[in-house]
Parts: structure tokens; sequence; C-alpha cells
């Protein structure tokens, strides 16, 4: 028997008398083990309540008890045997314990009497890909795809089932469309590459090696695979120098633009943003003559406009030299670019945006402003120093669309704003104030800035927010919530804070009370909820979610954190009261890792967010054969939710009334600008 079963009969003891407060306590604190017993016990108490059983087989699900979930929708079917969400599940759970015919008997049910939605039509398919009826899963996983052309699982298992019958090309084509259905599925990359390499397609496999090299530098097999085919296939070799070519043709032709500097007043506070880390080279190109001033206001370096210079870390320190290597000059550490004409900008080249993450590149970027060059431990840093205002121009537009409503666009500019400021010197150690990825705010400088983000960081200039206490507050935000926001000390273990308290992102909340019971979690991250956060475009991507994992992919994940073999289990141990799982207890065949906060969302695929259900299947060893993980939001849902500033906006709220919606009894004060 397994843990969990192991242990019931003592937890009876345990929670004999509890209520549904004490349920809460046990789901969402510390023992969530209690939940399946407090279940047991309460469905002895009242065996007509289909309500209880449903969340004593979510609580098993969860456990990966599935043959005690099958026992408690069967208690359900004996209650009222029309019951289809429960032949639903019960189809599901004999799937997932090996029992496919049976799973598929009661599929068909559901089938003959018109009551096959995608779900139903995927895991059919499911089942007859099992049973090795690929023609016929084929089929079924088709019209899965023609009922929600969103749910990339079905052009995943579509694939599966065409490598089974050895038609590559067509595998190729599904694992494409899923992935450009849901990018953030980067483990479909590995599959895609290996896929070319069968069919010796080896520029298309050397892309996609790349690709996986790109979201994960760390992973030796793809490197080594991308760097085999580029150095043995001529045609590879060639497309890299094409591509050399055409970068360098291109800096050879751009002229970094004047850009008005704004005329700051006082209180105009400065922003060090860490645009450069670690480097051993830095091409760039001014659109001034400039000079490099050291820390005593000594000219060491005259640089002409438009030309390309290099900055090379050596043991002696950092040099300055154009790019044919004329002019070399030591310029130490802490020197400053200081360019005549205050509005021209500067291009670096090759900056790294969204590392470990999908939409992972590099770009050469354009920034306002000065900067100072700092050795650290033998590297180069770049620190672009410029005012607040001309920062939050080249941030707005990459956290945001920016034909975004213009008060959700206000929004975020008093909200990026004051983190900004709450986070200044976080960087200190590294001589800068904030850095210049997702860790803090992606900035992306004169290339990020877009006329109506300009617009709405000049309509707000010098507005930030104070708490409830009459502190900055720390104004966290994320892309999307999924329907609840969530509270920072029960995410993260911050301080606790008034303003920064979950909040259902909704007008009215007829339906979810949270926290919620076990199986109402389920619905609430399988349904669509008519929250702020549904906003358009979001639907399918970010407000709510599948992801499947077969075993392999999900043992690199934890590997990446923790070797600890084959998976057997993963348990939910803490949840926050908007449903966020904050600590798991995974366990493997060489042992237990317990992960906690956001390190989860790596852990378990790199999934959208923490709100999560999951069930999964075991093999006969005992070991996850795959998982499916349902989810609702993108993000930690911490303070304001962005999704929602779109759908509040387009309900005509104003941007002070949606801060403070999402910022509780937190208040606007301007402390520069006109």
């Amino acid at each position: 028997m397994t843990r969990v079963l192991f242990i019931l009969g003592a937890l009876l003891c345990a929670v004999a008398g509890a209520n549904a407060a004490d349920m809460q306590d046990f789901y969402y604190g510390a023992d969530p083990e209690k939940t399946a017993a407090y279940y047991v016990l309460k469905t002895a108490e009242n065996p007509s309540n289909r309500a209880n059983y449903y969340s004593l087989a979510s609580v098993f699900k969860e456990f990966g008890e599935n043959q005690k979930a099958i026992e408690a929708y069967l208690e359900i079917l004996k209650l009222n045997p029309k019951e289809v969400r429960a032949h639903f599940e019960l189809a599901k759970m004999y799937y997932y314990t090996g029992d496919a015919a049976k799973g598929e008997e009661m599929v068909n049910v559901l089938e003959s009497k018109n009551m096959a939605n995608w779900e139903v039509l995927y895991w059919h398919g499911c089942m007859l890909l099992e049973t090795g009826r690929y023609e016929e899963a084929k089929i079924r996983f088709l019209q899965a795809i023609d009922e929600n052309m969103y749910r990339n699982i079905s052009y995943i298992k579509m694939a599966e089932a065409y490598e089974k019958t050895g038609d590559i090309d067509k595998a190729l084509e599904y694992y494409k469309e899923a992935i450009n259905k849901d990018k953030t599925y980067t483990e479909l990359n590995r599959r895609i590459a290996v896929l070319h390499e069968k069919k010796q397609e080896f520029i298309s496999a050397y892309k996609y090696w790349n690709k996986v090299v790109e979201v994960d530098t760390q992973d030796t097999e793809a490197r080594e695979k991308a760097q085999k085919f580029a150095q043995f296939v001529p045609a590879i070799k060639q497309m890299i120098e094409n591509d050399k070519k055409r970068k360098t043709d291109g800096r050879a032709a751009y002229t970094p633009p004047e850009k008005i500097r704004i005329k700051e007043s006082a209180g105009f506070q400065q922003v060090k943003a860490g645009i450069i880390t670690g480097a051993r080279q830095v091409h760039f190109k001014h659109g001034s003559d400039f000079a490099v001033i050291n820390h005593k206001g000594e000219e060491l370096f005259k640089g002409a406009a438009v030309t390309d210079y290099e900055l090379t870390a050596e043991k002696k320190g950092i040099f300055i030299s154009d790019s044919e290597g004329n002019s070399r000059t030591l310029i130490g550490e802490n020197s400053v670019i200081k360019p005549a004409n205050e509005n021209a900008t500067a291009a670096f080249y090759n900056i790294a945006y969204g590392q470990g993450f999908y939409w992972a590149e590099r770009a050469d970027t354009t920034y306002r402003g000065d900067f100072v060059i700092v050795e650290k431990s033998g590297k180069i840093n770049v620190i672009n120093s410029l005012n607040m205002e001309e920062y939050l121009y080249g941030v707005i537009a990459a956290e945001i669309p920016p034909d975004w409503p213009e008060e959700a666009l206000k929004a975020q500019a008093v909200s990026a704003r004051t983190y900004t400021m709450k986070h200044l010197n976080s960087h200190k150690k590294d001589g800068y104030d904030v850095c210049a990825t997702q860790h803090c705010a992606v900035y992306k400088g004169v290339s990020g800035e877009n006329a109506r983000t300009i617009a709405a960081v000049d309509a707000t200039r010098g507005e930030v927010l104070y708490d409830a206490e009459g502190k900055l507050l720390s104004t966290f935000f994320s892309n999307c919530c999924g329907g609840h926001t969530e509270d920072v000390f029960e995410v993260w273990g911050y301080k606790e804070s008034k303003s920064l308290k979950g909040v259902y992102d909704g007008d009215f909340n007829w339906k979810w009370k949270f926290p919620l019971a076990p199986f109402d979690l389920e619905e609430y991250v399988r349904s669509m909820p008519d929250v702020y956060c549904k906003a358009e475009g979001a639907a399918e991507t970010s407000f709510r979610w599948i992801r499947y994992l077969d075993a392999q992919d999900l043992q690199r994940y934890v590997a990446k954190r923790k070797d600890i073999g084959r998976i057997k289990k993963v348990e939910p141990l803490k949840r926050a009261r908007g449903g966020a799982v904050t600590r798991i207890r995974i366990t493997g065949e060489k042992g237990v890792y317990e992960v906690k906060f956001d390190p989860i969302r790596s852990v378990m695929g790199k999934i959208r967010s923490n709100v999560i259900k999951w069930e999964y299947a075991s093999d006969s060893e005992g070991f996850i054969k795959f998982i499916y993980i349902y989810g609702a939001g993108w993000g930690h849902s911490v303070g304001m939710c962005q999704r929602g500033l779109k759908g509040m906006s387009e309900k005509g709220k104003k941007y002070k009334e949606i801060l403070r919606h999402y910022y509780s009894d937190s208040q606007i004060k301007k402390l520069y600008g006109d």
C-alpha cells in the first residue's frame, strides 16, 4: 500500500468531528493528507451528498491514488447512474490504471448519447492509441481538434499517433502546430529536433536543437548536437556565415536615432539599469561623438559617432578600441561614456532577454542616457544611467501590449514606476539598481518604446503607490491571475501586507467562495469563470491551460533541481487561499525532493502558474508514466493582474480604480513632475 493509504486509518481518528473550516486548514495548510480522511468521514455522515465524493476523488487523484478515486466515482454513480461527470472521470481513471478497454466502454456510452465534447473525444483517442488502434485514434484526435482547436494536447497526441504509424512528416506537422498553440511547451522542440534528425534534415534539426539550448543553456545534449551539425554540415556552416553577414551589414547601415530628453525638474529619480552583465566582450555604436571619462573626471578616450567599438576584459582591465582594434586604450573601471549630444542614443549588440524561457533571444538594442562601464570579477558590466521616466519608456511596452486601452497602460505605468522605486539598489552588489530582465522588469530601451505607452508614462509622471501603512508599496504584478490574486505572505513567505492581499478578480463572486473545496478548485481551474482577466486573446493560453508531460520530460525537469531518478509521486503539501500550490513533495527512486514557491513551476515543466490540480498514471513498478496538469493563470498572481487591467479598462474602469482593486487600501502620490 502507498503512503496515503497506510496512514488513512490513523487520520480518520484525527479528523473526527472536523468541520468545513478544519478541511480548509487540512487542504490549504500543513497537512493536506488529512483532507482525504475528512471526506471519508463526511461521506459516511451524509452518504447522499455527491459533492463530498467528488472532493474525495479529487484529493485521491492528486496523491496518485487512482483506484481509490475510482471507488469514489462508483459511489456517485450508485446515487445517480446518469451522472455524466462521474462517467467521464471514471473512464479516465480506468485508463490511468491500465484498463483502457474499460475506459473506452464508458466514453462510448457518452458518445452514443451525444455527450462527446472535445475532452471525451481526446481521451477516447488516448485509449485507442494505448490499445494499438492508431487509425481510429487519429480520427478521435481530429474530432477533438475540430471541437476545440486551441487545446494543444490534442495535436501532441495526434503527432504521437503518426509517429506510431511511421509517418514522420505528419508527426512533425502536428508537433509544430502544438508548440505554435502554446510556445511554453518547449520540450516539444526536442521531439521535433529528433524527428528531423531521423529524416536527415540536418538544417532543421540544428535549428530546433538551438531552440532547446536557448531555453536551457545547461542542456549538454542539445548543445553538443547543435555544435556537431554546425561543424560538419556545410550548408549549416554557410547559413551561420550568412546570418553573421546580415547582422554585420545591418549594424553598419544603422544609425542610433536622436531622442529629445525629458526636461527634468526637482525630485526626478535616476535609475541605473544593468543591461549587460558578465561579458568578456561588448560591441556598441553611439549616435554621437563621445568621451570615456574615468571616476576622477579625466578624459581617457574620444570616440566618433556611428562607429563600431569594442570593449574587452583582460588581465590589466577593460580596453576600448574600434572594431578593427585601432586606438586601443585602457579605461579601467567605473568609466562613463558621455555623448557630446545629450539627445543621442547608443546601440549595444547581442543583448540577452528571457534566458530560460521560451521567448529567450539575443537582440541589438538601442538605449538613451549615459553608460557606466564596470569591471566585475574580470568581466564587463554595462550600466545604463537615465531618469526614471525615460527608463519606463523602455519597460511598459515589454510588459503589456501597447494597443491595450489607455487606462490599462496608465495603471501599468504607475505600478512599474512604484516597483522600480521600491527596488532601487536591489542589485547594489552588482553596481546598479535594477536588471534589464524579467527578474526585475524587461527593459528594452529605445527599441522597446511605443508612442501609446510613452503617453501613459507621461500622463502619470511621478505618480507612485503607497500602502495602508504609508510606505512605498512593492507593486508586484504578473500576466494573469486566473480569477483570484494571492496573498504575498502565502506565496513567498514575505511579511503580510494589507495592500497585497488576494482578491477576487471580478465584479461579483456568485459561485466561487475562496478558499475552495478540493473538487470546487478542480472545477475552477477547468472552467472559464467570468472574471476581469478572461480578456480577449487570453482564454486558451494564459487564462486556462492543460499541460501533459511524459515520464522522461517530468524526470528531466526535476533533475535540473535535484536528480532523484524516476518519479513515483507528486504530492501537494500547502496551498494559498486562491488555490496556488506553495509547497510540493516529489518522491523518486533515489530520494525525496520538497519544493516551495516559484521553483514549483520550473520543476513541474515550466508551467504557467502554481494554481494547479493534477492527475497522473503509474506503471506496474509504481513510477509515473505521464501527468496531466490543469492550470489557471500565468505568473505568481501576487498584486496586479495584467490581463485584468485589460478586462477592467474595457468595462470602463479608470486607472486609479484599477490600482485600488488590486492593491487594497493603497493611495497614489505624485512625487515629481508637472
